[in-house]
């Protein structure tokens, strides 16, 4: 059975989490769940924490959604 991720980010005043189940690790998780969350419509940084529903492993990625570069919170 595949690790369920879960994502969540707080941008703009909103707070948003969502399971990502069809991520392989962390990081795709935290891309899938920008991707899915409408942030291709924004712009600048943001953060995302994604959550090893195993393990409780948490991860902080921070996403510049004009570059599309990746890298540790």
């Amino acid at each position: 059975m595949a690790t369920l991720f879960l994502a969540r980010t707080s941008a703009d005043g909103r707070a948003f989490a969502q399971p990502v189940p069809d991520a392989s690790t962390p990081m795709e998780a935290a891309i899938l769940f920008a991707e899915c969350w409408g942030a291709g419509e924004a712009s600048g940084e943001v953060a995302i924490t994604v959550t090893d529903s195993e393990t409780g492993h948490e991860q902080c990625f921070r996403i510049d959604l004009g570059d599309h570069t990746i890298g540790p919170c």
